[in-house]
């Protein structure tokens, strides 16, 4: 074994690695190669991950404002933008295990609402 490899025990075959899990061991590998916008501290609480702070919400609770870190890159150097996470909210498979998100309004192409 060279320092470059990483051995990670679960109890099952994850079914994807599109960055959601409908299972076990789905989630525990996503969560050890994906960062989230939010993330829970050692009390639970929910803090920052790949968002620069807590959302701001209507209201009416329908709109949620997430600043996102100027600071993210991808492996390649290229900036994290909305659009990314935007792309990730509406991915096939997340609507597909989360069907409820395919009844969430749709904005233009330039707008970082989801």
């Amino acid at each position: 074994m060279t320092s470059a490899d990483f051995k990670y025990l679960i109890d099952g075959e994850p079914t994807t690695f599109a960055g959601v899990a409908n299972d076990l061991p789905t989630s525990y590998v996503d969560y050890a190669i994906y960062n989230a916008l939010y993330t829970a501290n050692d009390k639970l609480a929910m803090v920052p991950d790949l968002a620069a702070a807590l959302p701001t919400v209507t209201a009416d609770g329908l709109t949620w404002t997430v600043k996102l870190r100027t600071d993210v890159k991808f492996h390649d150097g290229t900036a994290m933008t909305a659009d990314d996470v935007k792309f990730q909210l509406r991915s096939p498979v997340l609507e597909e295990l989360q069907p409820e998100l395919g009844r969430l309004p749709r904005r233009s192409p330039t707008t970082s609402q989801a």
